[in-house]
């Protein structure tokens, strides 16, 4: 047996110069796989919580955000139980409301991002600083945002509409870009619910002045009423222009019933699937390479 195996990789070595490449490939691969991998058990078994996947937060939450985490929720079905529990005692129309001020409190505004030992390839992607691929360490997966505290809009976004669509509510991704008072470009996400045939913003990020009677939303998505609906919400907390038509507001309405950035977490999860098993598939083409030459071989 350790003749065939050695006849086997010298073989390769000696006489194929594509399969050779193949096996010092998937050696180069398996190196920061296995290296990552002890990294993150280990920080596991000291930090002992949900945190250990991910980056460390340094930010405080918003001053006007009542930031009270609980240690109790920290995965989407403590949230799915809370949820269904609070609709049994009240109106469903109140859910918007309970929902914002319930989500803000368990989150500071900070992007979520998993650890470079998570997914070592994720973290070379992120460095090229190429829009969408550079974002594979942004977490985007429910149940993953459900374990941390800090969260920026999308992502809470994310968890709001997992929550609502457990419940059974429509709901629609809001995506927004203005100019703030010094013309820089901002962007900001949040989500529109629809609960008895009304529709209300949840923005649980920020927290915006907006009335929970379920025609607010209609005026935001008005022409005429966009940029006047959008002073009363983030004036308070956004240095917004003077002048009205210095906002430069466009107003999308998209992903509905979907999630956001359904195509990221698609390429996150083939990024994360090429962190821990890039260093086997090349392995195995190595080896299905040099099988098929081997056979040629011997049949001449």
């Amino acid at each position: 047996m350790k003749k065939k195996i050695r006849k086997f990789f010298t073989f390769s070595f000696n006489q194929i110069s594509i399969a050779k490449l193949l096996l010092l490939t998937s050696i180069s691969l398996f190196i920061p796989t296995s290296v990552s991998y002890f990294i993150l058990i280990n920080s596991k078994s000291k930090i002992n919580n949900k945190d250990y996947q991910f980056q460390d937060s340094k930010l405080l939450a918003y001053e006007w955000v009542d930031f009270k985490p609980n240690s109790e929720f920290r995965n989407l079905e403590s949230y799915k139980i809370y949820f269904e529990e609070y609709l049994k005692n009240n109106q469903d129309d109140t859910l918007p409301q309970k929902l914002t001020s319930f989500i803000s409190s368990q989150y500071k505004h900070e992007p979520l991002k998993y650890k470079c030992s998570y997914s070592w390839l994720g973290c070379l992607l992120e460095r090229t600083k190429l829009p969408y691929i550079s974002e594979t360490l942004f977490v985007l997966k429910p149940e993953d945002i459900a374990k941390a505290k800090n969260a920026f809009c999308s992502q809470q976004a994310i968890l709001v509409q997992n929550i609502l669509e457990n419940l059974g509510f429509n709901y629609a991704s809001i995506g927004v870009s203005y100019f703030d008072k010094d013309q820089k470009n901002q962007g900001h996400f949040f989500t529109i619910s629809f609960i008895n045939g009304k529709s209300y913003l949840i923005d649980t990020d920020m927290t915006p002045k907006v009335d929970w009677k379920g025609v607010f939303a209609n005026n935001f998505l008005s022409k005429k009423l966009s940029e006047s609906t959008f002073y009363k919400m983030y004036s308070t907390y956004i240095e917004l222009p003077e002048k009205m038509s210095d906002l430069k507001l466009e107003v999308v309405l998209k992903d509905y019933n979907t999630y956001p950035a359904s195509n990221g977490l698609l390429l996150q999860k083939i990024v994360e699937n090429l962190s821990y098993y890039s260093w086997l598939y090349t392995f195995l083409f190595f080896v299905i390479l040099n099988n098929y030459q081997l056979k040629k071989i011997s049949q001449k």
